[in-house]
């Protein structure tokens, strides 16, 4: 399987349990259709819905996923509503958020690489345990906060098409989401202050 760094760590805790390795890319599909196209990878998807699957179309497919999530509640004999529950049940909540921010300032792109320079160790109580960063076509433009609860995560990425600076973040809770991307604003707005 492959997923963008902003997809949930659903994906890959189901994929642990299936034996699967798990690949985690820059945003974007192109950069899910490139690993694709080189690994035996079965599926690739990307936060806003997008999937990919091996032996189609390198490109997504919601018709294809569609058929396919009909498919597997016709040999289940369940809901969409029983499987969610399953999943629910079998790997705990998803508490996901993501902020957009208006950032139309030239310097969008060096954001990420001035966070990076001086990350912290700690945010909303959690110890930063690994820093993860992505590329986009000429810099990095986005940074991932791994926290030391193995639940917990924030993504902070300048867009490249839009004049836009997002944040996502998961945690263990709705309370903890909102306040990682609070967290992560200040971030960004100390480091476009400099």
């Amino acid at each position: 399987m492959v997923k963008t760094a902003s997809v949930g760590n659903i994906v890959s805790n189901v994929a642990e349990k299936l034996g699967s390795p798990v690949y985690e890319t820059s945003v974007g599909f192109k950069n899910i259709c490139e690993l694709m196209l080189k690994a035996d990878i079965l599926i690739g998807g990307e936060e806003s819905g997008g999937s990919g699957f091996k032996n189609h179309v390198p490109e997504r497919d919601g018709i294809l996923g569609s058929l396919f999530i009909l498919e597997m509640m016709a040999m289940e004999e369940k809901s969409i509503d029983e499987i969610l529950k399953e999943l629910k049940d079998e790997y705990g909540e998803v508490h996901y958020d993501r902020i957009d921010l208006l950032h139309d300032k030239p310097n969008r792109m060096q954001l990420i690489p001035n966070l990076q320079s001086n990350p912290p160790r700690q945010m909303c109580g959690l110890k930063v345990e690994k820093l993860s960063t992505y590329c986009g076509v000429e810099v990095v433009n986005g940074i991932k906060f791994h926290f030391a609860d193995q639940r917990s995560w924030l993504l902070i990425r300048a867009s490249e098409t839009e004049p836009l600076m997002r944040i996502y973040a998961e945690a263990t809770s709705d309370d903890r989401v909102q306040r990682l991307l609070r967290e992560g604003q200040r971030l960004l707005e100390r480091v476009a202050k400099g």
